[in-house]
């Protein structure tokens, strides 16, 4: 599954999205990264908790990467928490000139 075009911003697509992809009987792992921020955390993360829930902490997980300097650190720690993952931070690299 590719979500590069996708938008947190819009939970109900992620959602579509995740639920149309899934593989009945595997273990399903979606890998979340993001260099910014949403308006709508709480909503993201219970979508993400409540799924992972419903299938079991051991058939779908979600693990989360923060990328640059302004990435929301809570959003990116609560979605791999709720997802019964884990998350890792990489701070930009880029130097001013």
């Amino acid at each position: 599954m590719n979500l590069l075009e996708n938008n947190l911003k819009h939970p109900n697509e992620s959602e579509r999205l995740i639920t149309n992809d899934m593989v009945s009987g595997m273990k399903n792992r979606i890998f979340l990264l993001t260099d910014g921020q949403v308006n709508n955390k709480d909503r993201i993360v219970n979508l993400v908790g409540s799924y992972c829930n419903q299938k079991g902490n051991d058939n779908f997980r979600v693990f989360t990467f923060g990328v640059g300097d302004d990435c929301d650190k809570s959003l990116v720690k609560e979605i791999a928490l709720a997802g019964h993952g884990s998350y890792n931070f990489e701070k930009s690299r880029f130097e001013e000139i």
